[in-house]
């Protein structure tokens, strides 16, 4: 496999990540905000955003990057995005 295949296969499992939460958790979102505070669902959600950025911030500055642990944090920081 060649260097540029790689990085397109980077993009394309990177755009996948990013708009697949969207779809999936929009069909159930609504319905669950009109049931509960808003407020705490809103305190909820910075704040599980807040940890998922410090986790990035964690892999980022080690030595031990793993590809798939960003991707995972990346895609529940797009669950949890404004």
């Amino acid at each position: 496999m060649s260097g540029k295949h790689r990085v397109e296969t980077s993009g394309v499992f990177f755009v996948f990540f990013q708009y697949v939460p969207y779809i999936i958790v929009s069909l159930f979102a609504g319905t669950f905000v009109d049931r509960h505070s808003k407020k705490k669902i809103m305190l909820a959600s910075d704040s599980i955003a807040a940890f998922c950025s410090l986790g990035i911030l964690l892999l980022n500055t080690g030595n031990d990057t793993d590809r798939r642990g960003v991707f995972r944090l990346r895609g529940r920081i797009f669950l949890f995005k404004e």
